[in-house]
């Protein structure tokens, strides 16, 4: 969802009244946004799908514009139930409910690339696809009120988990980034994000914190001060891009259908230095702990000769 946020900001700049179909655990990322004008929850059962496709045939849209790859039948109905003036979708030639299919086969380019194809194809042709996450002021005050009470004078942000188990950091691997830390520098700020029940669970660790306050945008504004962001989850890792953040990206070697997620879901962001497992499918936890060490150490180096 944060990827898309730069869409929706365009649409709405553009003069597109927007309601935006969202999933339950990504609505904390536009819960905030001012570009939006209603939000409708993919249910997860046929029946309620069905219904919610009868209801939004009441709203007479003039465009739907469908992102993603998928044609299962409950979805395509869907589609088909809203009913509306004009239907856009990738790859979609061969579905006659989609007037408009943009072809795009560029396996290994980011996500904003298809993003501006459909810019291109809708007619606007000046836009940023800088990603925008809208934080209230009173999260921004509590998190201002957190890091005062903070020693350091370096923070660095750590999400050890991902959406998916496979993803995430291990026992071992964790420990080993937190001792190298705490031995480059006694000034640093060492805060983990992610889930506070996976995080509360973490008790092995020292010498760092964890988000006191759990939720998603917390951790938004958190990572928004800090000076380098370590992540195996593509969700933070874009977060810190949107800050344009000093990022240690971990990521696996996937593929989704034919594209390469590290090419499509990578950072998008010059300071980031994304590091991909050799193997098809493998781990996170199995990459060399040494090799994420060597990304922080060259961190470091570049803010000592700055100061």
């Amino acid at each position: 969802m944060i990827v898309s946020t730069p869409v929706l900001r365009e649409l709405s700049l553009n003069g597109f009244k927007l309601h935006v179909l969202s999933g339950p655990s990504n609505y904390c990322v536009i819960e905030n946004n001012p570009y939006i004008d209603k939000v409708y929850f993919y249910p997860g059962k046929n029946i309620d799908i069905l219904n919610l496709g009868f209801k939004l045939k009441q709203e007479k849209y003039d465009l739907v514009i469908d992102m993603g790859d998928q044609t299962p039948v409950i979805y395509l109905l869907f589609i088909r139930l809203i009913n509306a003036k004009n239907t856009i979708g990738f790859n979609k030639d061969d579905i006659n409910i989609y007037n408009k299919s943009i072809k795009y086969l560029n396996y290994h380019s980011h996500i904003t690339e298809r993003y501006k194809s459909l810019m291109n194809n809708i007619g606007i042709d000046n836009y940023n696809m800088q990603y925008n996450i809208h934080i209230p002021q009173v999260i921004k005050d509590k998190v201002c009120d957190f890091y005062t009470g903070l020693s350091g004078n370096i923070t660095v942000v750590i999400n050890p988990f991902a959406a998916d188990e496979k993803r995430d950091l291990s026992k071992e691997q964790l420990i080993g980034i937190m001792s190298h830390l705490n031995c480059l520098d006694q000034s640093i700020n060492i805060i983990l994000v992610g889930q506070l029940e996976k995080l509360n669970a973490l008790s092995y660790l020292s010498g760092c914190v964890v988000n006191p306050f759990g939720d998603f945008l917390s951790a938004v504004e958190i990572i928004k001060h800090a000076d380098l962001v370590i992540s195996p989850d593509t969700s933070i890792v874009h977060v810190a891009a949107a800050y344009e953040k000093n990022t240690v990206a971990l990521y696996g070697n996937d593929k989704h259908g034919c594209f390469i997620n590290n090419d499509v879901w990578g950072p998008g962001n010059k300071n980031a230095v994304q590091l991909v497992q050799n193997k098809n499918n493998s781990k996170i936890s199995e990459m060399p702990l040494e090799i994420i060490v060597e990304q922080i150490d060259a961190f470091f180096s570049t803010l000592a000769k700055k100061i």
